[in-house]
């Protein structure tokens, strides 16, 4: 048996577990917890300490909602309170979210923790460029002077945590997401009838999108967050599907002739899933040419996916109609795509990588 490890989440994931062992969901969530357990690692994670009846969520409540309104992402102090406890008992933690994360970095600081820790960080970034001039951003900072191994899904944050925030270069990774490529590339008997987009990220662009497939004669779908489209016209062909379920937007993959992910820059790895996912679909994909995809993968263009220039409404309309019009096309890339993300970049090469960093701490 390897070392103990705690792994530390911002919501939920015991549900999230269930359902991937038992097929009704895919496992990307668990950030290769799953597979780490079968490398030999003890794995614990706990889902108590996000009850309303944990009375360090009262206590911490007021401080995260005053970095929520900083910089739009939380400061889950309360949550590491109330597992520093536990901490002792484990060889290493892995802290897979920036709100979960940073007040664990914040305990490293002040003495309370001595455990090493693996920190994967995922749009931090894009908040603090968001907002550059925030208190938060120097508090930050100091919290990742002691920081031991650090990781991020794409080169572009890389580059911005060594630059803005003083992360020593030889303390921080570029090691690429991983999805559930079992779960997605599953057969399916439906047919392509759909132009198709799906995620929640403050970073979606869907109204380049819906500018651009604007009088087309392609049903278009949309599975999204009320906050993407907010004061957004949808064109009357296009459906939107409000915080729709993982098999929803499986299915969706699934019926699409053309899968768009429509992006703004913001300096950080997003749209990152969709692709991935879309891709074990076999769905061939137009992505906005965004440092956070482009980076990320070696997803080829032409080969693997179509780039299209980031709010170009007149290169993405081009490029979705051309891709409609030739199916066989669109297939051959589906294809590829999908044999390279089997390859490189499921659920399980993620935990390689934390393994890997793992076996150098524990």
């Amino acid at each position: 048996m390897k070392g103990k490890i705690l792994y530390v989440y911002r919501t939920r994931r015991k549900q999230i577990l269930i359902d991937s062992q038992q097929g009704r969901a895919p496992d990307s969530m668990l950030f290769g917890m799953n597979y780490l357990k079968k490398r030999g690692y003890q794995v614990d994670f706990f889902d108590w300490q996000y009850s309303l009846i944990n009375p360090f969520h009262w206590i911490c409540y007021w401080f995260e909602h005053l970095v929520i309104n900083q910089i739009g992402m939380g400061f889950k102090l309360d949550q590491a309170l109330s597992l520093l406890p536990m901490v002792h008992r484990y060889d290493a933690i892995v802290l897979t979210g920036d709100s979960a994360g940073l007040p664990f970095l914040w305990l490293k600081k002040i003495g309370l923790i001595r455990k090493p820790m693996i920190y994967l960080s995922s749009g931090l970034t894009g908040a603090l460029f968001l907002h550059p001039k925030s208190w938060v951003k120097p508090f930050y900072k100091w919290l990742f002077e002691d920081v031991e191994i650090m990781t991020c899904y794409a080169e572009v944050e890389r580059e911005f945590f060594v630059r803005e925030m003083g992360v020593p270069k030889e303390k921080i990774y570029y090691i690429p997401y991983g999805t559930d490529w079992q779960w997605f590339s599953r057969p399916s008997k439906l047919k392509r009838t759909i132009v198709a987009a799906a995620g929640i990220d403050s970073g979606r662009d869907y109204g380049t999108l819906f500018a651009a497939v604007k009088d087309l004669s392609f049903r278009v779908e949309v599975a999204c967050h009320p906050k993407n489209i907010l004061n957004l016209d949808v064109p009357t062909n296009v459906k939107v599907r409000l915080l729709a379920p993982y098999s929803t937007v499986r299915n969706m993959f699934r019926r699409a002739r053309v899968v768009v992910v429509p992006m703004k820059e913001q300096g950080r790895s997003a749209g990152q899933m969709v692709v991935l996912e879309s891709a074990s679909a076999k769905a061939p994909i137009i992505a906005s040419a965004v440092r956070g995809i482009t980076e990320a993968f070696e997803l080829k263009n032409k080969q693997h996916l179509w780039y299209v220039p980031v709010e170009n409404v007149t290169l993405l309309r081009r490029a979705i109609v051309y891709l409609w019009n030739h199916p066989g096309e669109g297939l051959k890339i589906g294809k590829a795509a999908s044999k390279l993300v089997k390859q490189r970049y499921a659920s399980k090469h993620l935990a390689a990588n934390i393994a890997m960093f793992l076996d150098k701490l524990c």
